[in-house]
């Protein structure tokens, strides 16, 4: 640019002159500073190759889909290093900041509005172990597991988002949980819920649009045990009748079977802590009448949620976030 100030005006002219020559294509691309994650890892979010016209947006978008891996550090951890040898021939390095991703966690504590007082029957321990980027292959994992009087739970998740080195996102979940609702007062013995369950998905990841769809099923086992109400005052025989109606309407025991089908898209620049882009994902889910499943009903989510800067240099960002769902029972089921 050729800046021309006038003193008179207080103001300045601004001119960019530009030389055009001819379209510059890559010569290698070099991926520097990742120590962990595996080459291949990286190369499949870059959406030019070698011998390819290079072009600003293209080196941009790339730079955003290596950024939001999550395994870079966010601020500058991802850059172009641009070496021309020839007039139209360059070679790139992206040179990247690896950070930590795994994770390893224990939690204890007590407390709550009701047994403050009451320390063993308050206490809650969790533990959890995690990675995002389990021995740089992409691959994430998550194993948490909870336990108070309370609740108690083992969780474990699993997910590839390139099976076969193609974008095909497969995910498997499995849960076992246990839970006591001691919110409900007036029964013998607060309801206590058991289930078991897991889930698996397909999916086809589009890294151009930054787009996901996936099928998802699954399987759920519920038992509750203690819907009995408690002995009330005789002249509130029929406020009792209708509590265990409600009781017995709400904790419902059987087996749940269901298919889904989520689409989502996702422009955010990190997955953990973003500042800029938006994520959205439209998820619907089928409770399938058969002999094993007990409920049946369709049920569908949508999710919304902008990021963009307000004050770059103090970090301020404006967050939105829009939530909104439907159910409803299919073929006289339950939800």
């Amino acid at each position: 640019p050729s800046v021309q100030p006038d003193q008179d005006e207080t103001a300045v002219d601004i001119i960019f002159y530009t030389d055009l020559r001819a379209c510059v294509k890559v010569n290698t691309i070099r991926i520097l500073g990742n120590y962990k994650t595996r080459e291949k890892v990286i190369r499949r979010e870059i959406l030019f190759d070698e011998g390819d016209t290079l072009t600003k947006s293209r080196m941009d978008i790339s730079q955003n889909n290596v950024q939001r891996l999550g395994y870079f550090d966010q601020t500058g951890g991802v850059n172009w290093k641009t070496t021309r040898i020839a007039d139209d021939l360059v070679d790139l390095d992206l040179i990247v900041k690896e950070i930590r991703t795994g994770r390893a966690s224990v939690n204890m504590g007590f407390g709550g509005i009701d047994d403050i007082q009451s320390p063993s029957t308050s206490f809650k321990v969790s533990a959890n172990i995690q990675d995002t980027n389990f021995m740089g292959t992409g691959v994430s994992y998550n194993l948490n597991g909870t336990y108070s009087v309370q609740d108690a739970s083992v969780v474990f998740n699993v997910a590839n988002p390139w099976l076969f080195d193609r974008p095909i996102r497969g995910t498997l979940d499995l849960i076992h949980r246990r839970t006591v609702y001691t919110d409900f007062k007036s029964v013998l013995e607060a309801p206590r819920e058991l289930l078991s369950g897991g889930s698996a998905s397909l999916g086809y990841a589009s890294v151009r649009a930054n787009a996901v769809f996936t099928l998802d099923s699954g399987i759920e086992i519920i038992r509750f045990e203690n819907r009995v109400v408690g002995i009330l005052d005789p002249s509130q025989a029929g406020l009792s009748a209708n509590y265990q109606a409600t009781l017995n309407r709400t904790f419902q025991s059987g087996n749940l079977a269901w298919v889904g089908l989520t689409t989502s898209q996702d422009t955010r620049n990190h997955p953990t802590f973003p500042t800029q882009g938006s994520f959205w994902v439209i998820a619907n889910k089928i409770g399938v009448p058969s002999a094993f499943g007990d409920f049946s009903f369709y049920k569908i989510d949508l999710d919304y949620r902008y990021y963009t800067p307000l004050i770059d240099e103090y970090r301020l960002v404006f967050y939105f976030h829009g939530h909104m769902g439907f159910v409803r029972p299919i073929l006289g089921g339950s939800i």
